[in-house]
């Protein structure tokens, strides 16, 4: 008994504390006018052109969709990012040109966890991540099959470890800076022999939308350790009973997210770059050794040491939460970035599925006519149900959305993944009658496999 009167109260004591840590979910409207990112108080739906850092460090997670669309090896790649500050969290969209050491014909989906040193010590800016241009090794595996279902069931699919380093612009310094990724891709034409060991040269970065701010925070402050001030902000932020739409997605984010970075399996070599005095970290020596690569001017040959430490089957199961994830942290971004009277349903509905099988939304008319006020669910006969296409869906026909009316009570959208990558897909009407000329975000649908 003494010891779950403890326990209770240590839970008291952590509620507590987040309460006061996690003062701005939803974040802060109002400013200070210090400059200072640290010293913000944060504005819902407003860009900041930078954020805070850790004493100079930055950190951030997301995911990108990757295409190559010719026989030429060049590829463009668009990514969602969710960045950690002092003061918050952020979104960001950038996006990026490169040429590869490859020949294939390919789309694929990329996850990502990375670090930086910022130039600009108390802050980092879109400018120069805009700036930054990625050098990307990456190790393949292409054992696992395509599915007998789905439309990448005549494709060929590989999974991928991958490191990225960065130097200023095309032909700038080396940065301090990295960035640890898994892969996921559809190959139309894979070549017959598969190239173990590639690289990816980035030709043109940009930031096209960001920051923006989910949630306010005040988890940090010199001296403590940037890792485990982010885990405990994640932590209080999972652990919060919010029920509005934005507590629930932020909640969504953070979990996954939370459990990814705290087993992280590089995560002493993490602390050791962040913290290093002399600069011979062994993060800091892979740094120079693709300076010292870059500068021969030799992209053919590449080192053995640049080679990912974690094989692609590993990386890509710690990884894969990383799209679900950030989709609910960008659901959060779009929902603040809104000042019109659309209703958002507070709710996300988990859906189990199995991978190489077909997996299926419903939306009902009952589902609708709970969340628009003075209605009854024959209003909604014949409406339109948008539904967010799942990324395989996309990646092979590059379709964001499948449209489809209601009949007889009810939308369905069937799909079928060759991944066991968890995913987050929206569901809405656009503005009509029915709804009193609002757009209505239903239940968001988070798709779950078994491995």
């Amino acid at each position: 008994m003494k010891l779950n009167k403890t326990y209770r109260n240590l839970m008291i004591l952590l509620i507590v504390l987040c309460a006061m840590t996690i003062s701005t979910i939803p974040v802060i409207a109002g400013e200070t006018q210090d400059d200072s990112p640290l010293n913000r108080k944060i504005v819902p739906g407003k860009m900041y052109p930078d954020i805070g850092t850790f004493n100079g460090w930055s950190f951030w997670v997301g995911y990108d969709y990757a295409f190559s669309e010719t026989y030429v090896p060049e590829g463009e790649s668009y990514a969602w990012i969710v960045h950690f500050a002092p003061e918050g969290m952020y979104v960001s969209l950038q996006g990026a040109k490169s040429v590869y050491s490859g020949v294939d014909v390919n789309a694929g989906m990329d996850f990502f966890y990375g670090i930086a040193y910022s130039p600009d010590g108390d802050r980092i800016t879109t400018k120069y991540f805009g700036d930054l241009s990625g050098m990307t090794f990456s190790t393949d595996h292409f054992s696992t099959k395509a599915l007998p279902t789905g439309p990448a069931s005549n494709l060929s699919i590989g999974i991928s470890s991958a490191t990225t380093f960065y130097k200023l612009g095309k032909e700038g310094p080396i940065q301090t800076v990295i960035q640890y990724g898994a892969g996921f891709s559809i190959a139309y034409a894979l070549i017959s022999i598969p190239i173990p060991f590639s690289v990816s040269l980035e030709t043109e970065s940009w930031v096209k939308a960001g920051f923006y701010p989910i949630a306010g925070w005040d988890i940090w402050s010199p001296g403590k350790d940037p890792v485990d001030a982010i885990l405990y902000g994640l932590d209080c932020v999972r652990s919060s009973k919010g029920t509005a739409f934005d507590d629930i997605n932020l909640a969504g984010f953070a979990d996954p997210m939370h459990r990814m970075i705290d087993t992280f399996p590089l995560n002493a070599e993490i602390k050791e770059f962040i913290h290093s005095k002399s600069g011979d970290s062994a993060i800091e020596q892979l740094i120079k050794e693709v300076d010292q690569w870059k500068q021969t001017g030799d992209t053919k040959n590449l080192p053995e040491k640049l080679k990912p430490q974690i094989p692609p089957p590993d990386i890509h199961k710690i990884m894969k939460p990383i799209q679900a994830a950030a989709t609910c942290a960008f659901e959060v971004g779009y929902f603040y970035g809104d000042k019109s009277d659309n209703i958002y349903a507070n709710c996300m509905e988990e859906i189990a599925c199995k991978p190489g099988e077909y997996c299926t939304i419903t939306v009902t008319t009952d589902e609708i006519a709970e969340w628009v006020p003075e209605s009854s669910p024959s209003d909604f006969e014949g409406v339109t149900i948008v539904f967010d296409v799942a990324p395989e869906d996309y990646l092979v026909s590059k379709i964001t959305e499948k449209k489809v009316p209601i009949k007889n009570g009810k939308a369905e959208y069937k799909f079928a993944s060759n991944s066991t990558t968890p995913i987050l897909l929206g569901v809405r009407i656009d503005r009509c009658a029915a709804t009193g000329n609002r757009r209505v975000e239903l239940c968001r649908r988070k798709i779950t496999y078994s491995e």
